[in-house]
């Protein structure tokens, strides 16, 4: 499907944007786009990979959950790894025209 794949090419772009070179020759890194439910897919993926460590964002307004972002507390609460979540910076929305 043309759509996933404009989705696809767009989050890789993305992912690689988070680590530099430098980091990614200090670091095992291991970058993956999946398709699913994020919570579920992120668990997966972990422990079909043995991964030693979680990275994520979080944000969220309000409950408990929201506090954090669902994804991330889902992820946080059941993962069989550590998992480090940090707070992503706000987003700057173009001024209207």
């Amino acid at each position: 499907n043309e759509i996933e794949r404009a989705i696809e090419k767009t989050a890789w772009g993305d992912l690689r944007k988070l680590l530099s070179a430098e980091d990614h020759g200090r670091l095992r890194v291991q970058l993956a786009v999946e398709w699913g439910a994020p919570a579920v897919e992120i668990l997966r993926y972990a422990s079909a990979h043995n991964v030693d460590l979680i990275a994520m964002g979080r944000h969220g307004n309000g409950s408990k959950s929201l506090l954090m972002g669902s994804v991330a507390e889902t992820v946080m609460r059941k993962a069989s790894c550590s998992v480090l979540s940090f707070r992503q910076p706000a987003i700057e929305k173009e001024p209207a025209h």
